[in-house]
């Protein structure tokens, strides 16, 4: 049996946002214990698929009674990270 260490490197991005800001929010509770994440006190890590981000996007939208204009900011912010394939692990510190 062998194992496997690696080394993570966080590149921050620009600050989101108000808008996106607000999404990070809500995404943050409502990945808890949903995707796999780890988190503590002020920071979480958490790997999502595209097709996820873009589904909590609609859901936020809808539980803010939102209009889709405003969807377009959010869903070009999402198309702009990082993407690694359909994946990202993203940090998240507050």
């Amino acid at each position: 049996m062998g194992l496997d260490v690696g080394v993570v490197s966080i590149k921050y991005l620009d600050r989101p946002s108000d808008s996106v800001y607000d999404f990070l929010q809500y995404l943050t509770a409502e990945v808890e214990d949903v995707e796999w994440n780890v988190s503590a006190e002020g920071n979480r890590f958490v790997e999502l698929y595209y097709s996820t981000m873009v589904a909590n996007v609609a859901e936020f939208m809808k539980e803010r009674n939102l209009h889709a204009r405003d969807s377009d900011s959010l869903l070009g912010w999402i198309r702009n990270l990082p993407w690694d394939g359909n994946t990202i692990m993203l940090h998240l510190s507050w």
